[in-house]
């Protein structure tokens, strides 16, 4: 009976890992606490973690600060931080570290009867995961009424703000990214641009 718990257990978390991306692991925009008696909210949030296999120790820590000024149908929302990593190989006495002060959210938003756009750096995913789910700058536009619903997107990626980018890539013990296919991300804002769109019916 133990090893079919154990089993069902196993399976579960690779079942909710196929769906895992690389990112800045952040929840701070959902704990934001009000600024006095303002229309402004604040927060911040720090992680940290600590491995060590083979001789190797991994350190990575993440601080973020955000600010939130909301209105009935707009939103301004900037969240940025500060990431650092450092890997040690025991054998070898040697060490490397990395650090990077970045934006992860810049973005304003409106919402109306008509639709929600969003203007700026920040997170987009269509309804079609393999079209696009990245960080991007520019713009993204959503609209649902009854079943249907239609979702738009231009904008650019790039290497300094993308989901395992120069800001939210951190340090590991295993290494699952070496290697992996990132061409499609720009060195600088334009240099990768793209645009799309979903139609979406669920009745």
């Amino acid at each position: 009976m133990i090893k079919v718990v154990f089993i069902i257990i196993l399976f579960l978390a690779s079942f909710s890992g196929l769906f895992a991306q690389w990112e800045c692991p952040s929840q701070l925009a959902a704990f934001l606490k009000p600024i006095g008696k303002s229309k402004y909210y604040m927060g911040s949030e720090i992680t940290g973690g600590l491995g060590y296999l083979a001789d190797n120790t991994i350190i990575n820590s993440l601080g973020y600060v955000g600010i939130d000024r909301s209105g009935e149908r707009s939103t301004i929302y900037v969240e940025g931080g500060y990431k650092f990593w450092h890997r040690y190989d025991w054998d070898k006495k040697t060490g490397f570290s990395n650090q990077y002060l970045g934006i992860r959210e810049m973005f304003y938003q409106y919402r109306s009867p008509y639709g929600k756009f969003t203007l700026g750096l920040q997170s987009a995913r269509f309804d079609d995961d393999y079209l696009l789910n990245e960080r991007m700058l520019g713009l993204n536009y959503k609209h649902t009424k009854g079943p249907w619903s239609v979702n738009f997107s231009g904008g650019t990626v790039t290497k300094d703000f993308a989901r395992n980018g120069i800001f939210c890539a951190v340090g590991y013990l295993y290494d699952i990214i070496q290697g992996r296919q990132i061409a499609l991300l720009g060195n600088k804002p334009g240099q990768t641009n793209f645009s799309g769109a979903t139609f979406k019916f669920n009745p």
